[in-house]
């Protein structure tokens, strides 16, 4: 299928292609769900800024749908519905080694609450196909503390940005007793021109009509972050979580007007949701 064909389909059918592709057998071809297949279910809602390099912060739900399965496997969708989606699966058994596709949908920059920025040319909702290989090292079996390594990219296919995106990051899970368990999530994205060009760069014409300053936006790393999450077992199927992180613009994510002028390099985030699983 062509990149022209790929970005006609809505979110709706990308996620559901990706889904079935990552799914067990059994689901993919209409049998039900394998033996063994656990579910989780979550919504909540999220405080994020309202678009990349803003201080200023909307509220946005948030969901997660995971079916985990066999020696490892998982499809995994979670996000908030308006800001950010992600969803991907692993197809490498054992619960080490994980590799699979991934599909991120990334919010339109439109209406944004800063004047200047909202008179720039709008950047549409993008879905950007890639995929993900990491490792995880369990060191007192599943129950204990996990320290992971992973590696993910991802190219626009909905002709939004045009762009790729390269995120090495590193994952760490610590339980705190039987009911809670620290999770922490450390990482840095590169970007492509194209990427940068379409949410930091400034040509003559956005210049003239924003008064912002002409600023040319090239490839590099935009970003170093780190998440943090706390998970509350209330019990055997409900569970309470916490999540907050900061991101910090580096490059010419962080010196262009968008960020430097209008708004900031220190990115937050904060949420709360419920899960249920069966």
């Amino acid at each position: 299928m062509s990149e022209t064909d790929w970005s006609r389909l809505g979110p709706g059918a990308l996620m559901t292609m990706l889904l079935l592709a990552a799914a067990p057998p059994a689901v993919a071809q209409g049998g039900g769900a394998p033996d063994g297949v656990t579910w989780t279910l979550g919504a909540g809602a999220v405080l994020a800024p309202d678009y990349e390099g803003s201080d200023d912060y909307e509220p946005y739900p948030s969901f997660r749908l995971r079916a985990s399965w066999g020696d490892g496997y998982f499809v995994d969708l979670g996000g908030s519905t308006l800001r950010a989606l992600q969803l991907r699966g692993n197809f490498i058994p054992g619960g080490r080694f994980q590799a699979g596709p991934l599909l991120n949908f990334r919010q339109e920059r439109d209406d944004v609450d800063d004047d200047e920025v909202d008179d720039l040319d709008d950047v549409d909702n993008a879905f950007e196909l890639g995929g993900f290989i990491g490792y995880v090292h369990r060191f007192q079996g599943a129950g204990g503390p996990s320290l992971g390594a992973n590696f993910q990219f991802a190219a626009d296919v909905s002709d939004a940005h045009n762009g790729w995106l390269f995120q090495p990051g590193i994952d760490f899970a610590l339980p705190l007793g039987e009911a809670f368990t620290l999770n922490a999530r450390g990482f840095s994205t590169y970007a492509t021109e194209n990427y940068m060009s379409a949410y930091f760069g400034i040509d003559n014409e956005n210049a003239a009509i924003s008064g912002l300053d002409r600023f040319d936006a090239d490839a590099g790393f935009k970003d170093v972050g780190l998440g943090l999450g706390l998970d509350y077992r209330i019990s055997k199927s409900w569970g309470l979580n916490l999540q907050g992180g900061y991101t910090r613009l580096i490059g010419d994510a962080e010196d262009s007007p968008v960020t430097d002028d209008e708004g900031s390099a220190n990115q937050f985030f904060g949420g709360a949701g419920f899960t249920f699983s069966f």
